[in-house]
């Protein structure tokens, strides 16, 4: 199992004062694989209501090759080699904690990077909640939490540059530069 960062680029927008800049769309993403090379991702995501400052949640199954706009996925945990029933009882665990967390804004939070509720403060505020249950670790390399959105969105405009090098899409490590194929790592 796999958890990560979906981002998807999003181009400008002028007549929309909420998208008036290209910027990141941020989801969470799991694979029951042991590699990203499964054809079926679990997408977790809030998206706005009419271009309102109201939001939904947006969970799916899907293949991630076929959204054009998908940049790769910044992996930020792995459990590779679990059997049944322990690979099951980790996929529940991982579901029913993302699941937890309400798309309406949360002005109690606050953290380094997005301004206001957006989908990358949703994204950042489940990984910490994430992190408070005990399903992954803040690594060292990234210090406190307030660097987790930098961090993130440096290695999104890696990215970016990677687009098209690496079918179908590439994957980078939240603490390290490897890239490795969707297709062959494993």
């Amino acid at each position: 199992m796999r958890l990560g960062v979906a981002l998807y680029w999003v181009t400008s927008d002028p007549s929309d004062p909420c998208h008036s800049e290209p910027h990141f769309h941020w989801a969470l993403v799991t694979t029951s694989a042991d590699s990203w090379a499964a054809n079926e991702h679990t997408l977790y995501k809030i998206v706005q209501i009419d271009g309102s400052q109201h939001w939904k949640r947006h969970f799916t199954k899907l293949p991630l090759e076929t959204d054009t706009m998908l940049r790769g996925i910044v992996e930020f945990a792995a459990w590779v080699g679990l059997k049944e029933p322990e690979a099951r009882d980790m996929i529940d665990f991982v579901d029913h904690g993302i699941h937890g967390y309400s798309p309406a804004p949360d002005v109690t939070f606050r953290i380094a990077g997005p301004q206001g509720w957006t989908c990358a403060t949703w994204t950042l505020k489940v990984m910490l909640g994430l992190e408070e249950i005990g399903i992954w670790s803040l690594p060292p390399e990234v210090g406190h939490a307030d660097n987790l959105y930098k961090t993130i969105l440096e290695k999104g405009h890696i990215l970016c540059d990677l687009q098209g090098s690496m079918d179908p899409f590439p994957v980078l490590k939240l603490v390290s530069t490897q890239t490795w194929s969707y297709n062959s790592y494993s």
